[in-house]
């Protein structure tokens, strides 16, 4: 370990070097991302460390070429900031304004509103789609406790709130992914992938008061009625999407299937 942190300096140049080199291979570049997440995953990065690499990264997202290594990387840097893995070294380094820069940026795009659309029409999702979906999921789930937390007083960039448009695009693209087709285990593991957001976004609606009915505990919809109103909507959605997805397979889907696994796929959908 101890050599690990005396090259951390050296190894940040070389990552720097080859993560914006023009010249550098796809192959160069993955290794170099893959090489930042061990790093990372060992405690060698700080926010300093951080502060460098982390822009480099941000433009390996959308190539296909790199796309699957960037978004392990981010993800992983994500999940630290969220608290959900933590092995030492740097945490909490996406704050509001990095988080909503990954959803305007990079979550909401034409690039990865294409990806996850054409997965979703084909009703197959290739890894560089899974990498894309996870780290959505992960984006989206850090956000949550932004949105229902007050905004700053002071920003030069206005934040992400429910009424924002990026926020609207973002979960639509949660719910294609809840609500992904097909009946195999990789269909239902998808379907599966938000779940730590739907799970976020219940607790800090519940917290706020922004519940279905009336009486106590639904004072936090006084003078947050937009932010209601898309709640109630995005739980609608949800539930309808489900019920959906809980429906068994038709008889064509189950007949073509070898015996027993229309049983596997029942108690993987339970």
């Amino acid at each position: 370990m101890a050599k690990l942190a005396s090259s951390t300096p050296h190894l940040v140049s070389t990552l720097s070097s080859s993560l914006t080199s023009s010249t550098a291979s796809p192959s160069e570049i993955n290794s170099a991302l893959s090489c930042f997440t061990s790093y990372l995953l060992s405690g060698q990065f700080s926010h300093t460390e951080l502060t460098t690499l982390y822009p480099l990264l941000l433009r390996h997202l959308s190539n296909s070429e790199t796309t699957i290594a960037a978004c392990t990387a981010v993800e992983e840097i994500v999940e630290r900031s969220s608290g959900v893995s933590s092995s030492g070294g740097a945490v909490r380094f996406i704050g509001r304004a990095k988080a909503d820069e990954l959803v305007r940026g990079w979550a909401t795009s034409e690039w990865v509103r294409g990806i996850i659309g054409a997965a979703v029409d084909e009703g197959e999702a290739d890894d560089e789609a899974l990498a894309v979906m996870k780290l959505l999921c992960a984006i989206s789930e850090h956000l949550i406790t932004f949105l229902f937390a007050e905004p700053p007083k002071a920003s030069a960039v206005p934040v992400l709130t429910f009424t924002s448009p990026e926020v609207r695009e973002l979960f639509v693209l949660l719910l294609a992914i809840t609500s992904f087709p097909g009946h195999t285990g990789e269909a239902y593991n998808i379907n599966e992938m938000a779940g730590g957001v739907w799970m976020a976004m219940q607790e800090e609606s519940m917290d706020a008061g922004l519940v279905f009915g009336e009486g106590e505990g639904r004072e936090g919809r006084r003078g947050r009625e937009a932010d209601w109103e898309f709640v109630r909507t995005v739980f609608s959605a949800l539930a309808d999407g489900l019920r959906q997805r809980s429906q068994w397979p038709s008889f064509e889907v189950v007949s073509e299937r070898p015996k027993g696994s229309y049983i596997a796929a029942s108690q993987g959908r339970c």
